[in-house]
């Protein structure tokens, strides 16, 4: 599987492998559950703008986008990765900032309350 070149990666301190890690991991998440198509959206300017370039980046982190196009291209279709600035997606940042605290892998069926009150805002 694509990411298995990137595990090796997992403790980096640079703050866009870490981000490009989190698409792959999305990516090949949502491709296992079999959904689609998906918009992904990223707080990440560099990592939208790398996986949208056609120009070659032969570092680590040009590795683990290579392999977030390469299962891009092969399972999404009418999808997209875009970016959004931090203040427009809050429900997400809090969401992955919580999620750093957990043991374990989780999949959630009632909204945390970490996100709750932002949800209640952006209805009304």
């Amino acid at each position: 599987m694509y990411g298995t070149d990137a595990v090796q990666l997992i403790f980096s301190n640079n703050y866009y492998d870490r981000e490009a890690l989190g698409l792959l991991s999305a990516l090949e998440w949502v491709h296992q559950l079999h959904l689609g198509p998906i918009d992904f959206e990223l707080d990440a300017k560099k990592v939208v703008d790398s996986f949208s370039s056609a120009h070659q980046d032969v570092t680590e982190f040009g590795m683990i986008i290579h392999n977030c196009k390469t299962i891009f291209e092969q399972y999404y279709v009418n999808s997209s990765v875009e970016f959004v600035r931090r203040q427009a997606n809050e429900a997400a940042h809090r969401l992955a900032k919580a999620a750093t605290s957990s043991a374990s892998f989780q999949i959630l069926v009632e909204i945390p309350d970490c996100i709750e009150h932002i949800l209640i805002n952006e209805k009304i």
